[in-house]
């Protein structure tokens, strides 16, 4: 898919679910306290508030959605959401005061856009000025892709081998595209960096990483229902992080919008 192409909301997903605009200030403290229950901790206490003071940014992705005739679907995506990030693949400022969360699907085409034509944006020079750190989790939906659920946990079997693989590994996944075929996949995991024995141990014996599980259980927590989906607000302790969900591929100018929205607001 061409730049020129990109669809800025399409959800790459064959359900869709409506939703109906409320205020974010009118959003489930129900649904917040489920979530959140059993959070005891000083972080989590300060992770549960922060969730509900997400008025300023929810404004400023339905202004974002009404100037650009996407009204509908910016205010599907208002939904506060918070989570933790420890363990996952990162890249940025570890300290940084915004975090941008996002979750994949190795085999989906649109998160192969934004991982090569929308991502480096928001990386690198921009990250370092704005205080943005990425992260990303994985959300494998193997009702439609079956060999998605392999392809992430051999990224988090890389990463336990050498951190760096994860990334080398996720940008070179998306750059194949769907050409990406068994004996590619191999490929490019013993061209990853790792030792060829824990290469050969990957290949050889993982099909889910408890990574990757783990991390399906907090996009269905989320009510993550497509991919690609972000989450985009700000740090809360060291590892956690609490704004709102952003369902579909949201173009980088829109994201470093919001971000701008973020640091101004200074909640």
């Amino acid at each position: 898919m061409k730049p020129t192409q990109w669809i800025p909301v399409r959800r790459h997903i064959t359900w869709v679910r409506a939703f109906r605009f409320v205020p974010a200030a009118r959003f489930g403290l129900l649904a917040i306290a489920i979530g959140l229950a059993g959070c005891t901790n000083p972080t989590d206490r300060e992770l549960q508030r922060m969730v509900l003071r997400v008025d300023s940014l929810a404004q400023a992705v339905t202004a974002l959605g009404r100037a650009s005739g996407r009204g509908a679907v910016a205010a599907r995506a208002i939904r506060p959401a918070g989570t933790r990030i420890t363990g996952a693949l990162r890249e940025g400022d570890p300290t940084s005061p915004f975090v941008l969360v996002e979750f994949t699907d190795y085999f989906c085409p649109f998160c192969a856009t934004w991982a090569v034509s929308m991502l480096p944006e928001l990386t690198g020079q921009y990250a370092q000025k704005a205080g943005l750190e990425v992260v990303v989790r994985n959300y494998p939906i193997k009702e439609i892709h079956p060999h998605a659920m392999r392809v992430a946990s051999l990224v988090e079997c890389a990463r336990d081998a050498l951190p760096a693989a994860g990334w080398k590994l996720y940008r070179s996944f998306y750059a194949r595209g769907e050409t990406l075929d068994s004996a590619g996949r191999d490929e490019l995991v013993r061209a990853s960096g790792i030792p060829d024995e824990d290469a050969s141990k990957c290949l050889a014996s993982v099909l889910t990483h408890p990574r990757v599980t783990a991390d399906l259980r907090e996009a269905a927590r989320l009510g993550v229902r497509g991919t690609p989906a972000f989450i985009l607000g700000r740090r809360v302790g060291t590892d956690s992080v609490a704004g709102v969900l952003l369902d579909g591929a949201y173009p980088a100018a829109e994201i470093k919008r919001l971000v701008d929205s973020l640091r101004s607001a200074g909640t």
